[in-house]
Order: C-alpha cells, then structure tokens, then sequence
C-alpha cells in the first residue's frame, strides 16, 4: 500500500513509451511515404487479385442483369472486369 505509487509511476511510464514509440513509428512511416510519392510521382500501389466473388459483386452484377447462375459460372477475374466496365447482359 505505501509503494502503489511507484506501481503508478511505472504504468504511466510504460503507457508513455508505448504512445511514443507508436507516434514516432508513425511518423517515419508518413514521412517514408510521403517521400516515395515525391521522388517516384506516386505512392507506391500493391496488385490486386480478385480470388473469390463477394455478396457487394453478386449484388452489383444482379443489378448489371446477370442471373445467379451466371454469376457462379463466372471467374472472379471476370465478375471484376464486368462491374468495372459497368457491362450489362444483353
């Protein structure tokens, strides 16, 4: 009981580094991307590859006028470049 002040002194100073290290990690990671956008003319960007067709694409090609069953016929490559080019059935 006579020493739970240094106990507090230890969390506050454990919570602190914590916050400090995170902020500055942060900052050197902006500061990082901010650079490459600078030097390269654009933030560095990852390859995407649809692997599966998820319930807001069956809904966006149901509303394009393809049926489920053409939906599940499809490639997931497919069903992405259909709702990108906005491709109705015809």
């Amino acid at each position: 009981m006579r020493y739970q002040w240094i106990a507090k002194i230890k969390e506050r100073t454990r919570r602190m580094y914590t916050l400090w290290s995170y902020y500055s990690n942060l900052w050197v990671y902006n500061t990082q991307k901010r650079f490459d956008a600078i030097w390269n003319g654009k933030p560095r960007e990852t390859a995407s590859v649809p692997f599966m067709i998820t319930a807001k694409m069956r809904k966006s090609l149901t509303s394009l006028g393809y049926e489920e069953r053409d939906v599940r016929s499809m490639t997931p490559q497919d069903a992405c470049n259909i709702i990108k080019n906005q491709t109705k059935k015809s």
